[in-house]
């Protein structure tokens, strides 16, 4: 085994575990967060108060499979699909 077979496999190794810091800072909070709202998502029923990803603050009035609507205020009334949402108050 020769000093360039030993250097290879150093650089190996480092790019392994360079990739396994990279999973768990990057990949893995980020796959969780994923999951976090996604159980939000399906949590959602009529009467929960909602934040949408533009903003808006409402209740939800209805749902359907995919879409939602939402009462802003006494008038106005939105309709959005179901990933627009970024905070579910219960």
């Amino acid at each position: 085994m020769n000093e360039s077979t030993a250097s290879m496999g150093m650089m190996i190794l480092w790019m392994v575990v360079i990739f396994g810091v990279m999973y768990f800072l990057m990949i893995r909070p980020q796959k969780k967060e994923q999951k976090r709202l996604q159980a939000m998502l399906n949590s959602m029923e009529v009467g929960d108060s909602i934040v949408t990803t533009g903003g808006f603050y409402g209740v939800i009035i209805d749902m359907t499979e995919e879409d939602v609507i939402v009462r802003k205020c006494a008038y106005i009334n939105l309709i959005s699909i179901r990933s627009n949402f970024y905070v579910v108050k219960g």
